[in-house]
């Protein structure tokens, strides 16, 4: 399949570049260690262990990937883009590294470009709630309330015990006061993850503004998305970015 002409394309290296392969195994045991550092939480020495790796492999979209995750987590926000462009050159379709890269842009508050890199993640997989919820996020904040309601909703047709889905739709629903509604998808939130401070919290408020203990009765709801009343919400983001823990090169 021809790759979309508005998309990273890989640069191509001459052969006389090519790492060796004493280079490449090298460069693969430190991108491991750096993955082992990300995951005891020591950042700063997984960002030292990818920059080696990447001198010695710069071809490594899993180690641009990696390192880009690392920096996030340090602070190192535009740092991390960065990285995660280096990946998207060398494989344009890598949904991850688009992912990661929506999350970093997200974080700056730069929502437009958050939006290309979740559109981008949503054609390489449709089905990816994740990628549904942070866009939802990302249009929440930008005040377009029916296209983040329509984004949390197709969250949920994916992925229907998504806890962190329920609560945004909830978080939305509470700011323009459907209360009703939001109350039963924070319900639904915790049912998925009893343990979610951010509805256990949002619940509690929810509550608090009901007019009367009449008003926590609900009416049977059906399974799946809610409904599409308009909204504001400060609600929880999925998973930050990700490492990707492929052993290819």
């Amino acid at each position: 399949m021809m790759a979309n002409a508005h998309e990273p394309q890989p640069d191509e290296l001459p052969m006389s570049e090519m790492p060796s392969p004493t280079d490449l195994s090298k460069a693969a045991m430190l991108r491991l260690k750096g993955d082992r550092s990300v995951r005891d939480g020591d950042t700063r020495k997984a960002v030292r262990h990818y920059q080696r790796s990447l001198r010695l492999n710069p071809r490594d979209h899993v180690a641009w990937n990696n390192q880009g995750v690392a920096l996030a987590r340090t602070g190192e926000v535009r740092e991390a883009i960065q990285s995660y462009t280096q990946a998207l050159k060398l494989k344009p379709r890598y949904e991850k590294a688009w992912y990661n890269k929506g999350k970093a842009f997200q974080q700056l508050g730069m929502y437009q470009g958050a939006l290309v890199c979740y559109a981008s993640v949503l054609k390489i997989n449709p089905r990816a709630s994740a990628a549904w919820i942070n866009m939802g996020v990302a249009y929440r904040e930008m005040g377009s309330y029916d296209r983040a309601l329509s984004c949390y909703d197709k969250a949920l047709e994916m992925s229907p015990a998504s806890a962190v889905a329920w609560n945004n739709l909830g978080v939305l629903l509470s700011r323009t006061g459907n209360l009703k509604r939001a109350l039963h998808c924070l319900n639904k939130s915790l049912e998925c993850d009893p343990n979610l401070e951010e509805a256990l919290q949002e619940r509690e408020r929810v509550i608090e503004r009901m007019a009367s203990p009449s008003d926590l009765v609900l009416p049977p709801e059906p399974e799946g998305p809610a409904g599409p009343p308009q909204a504001q919400t400060t609600g929880t983001n999925p998973t930050g970015p990700s490492p990707d823990d492929s052993k290819s090169m």
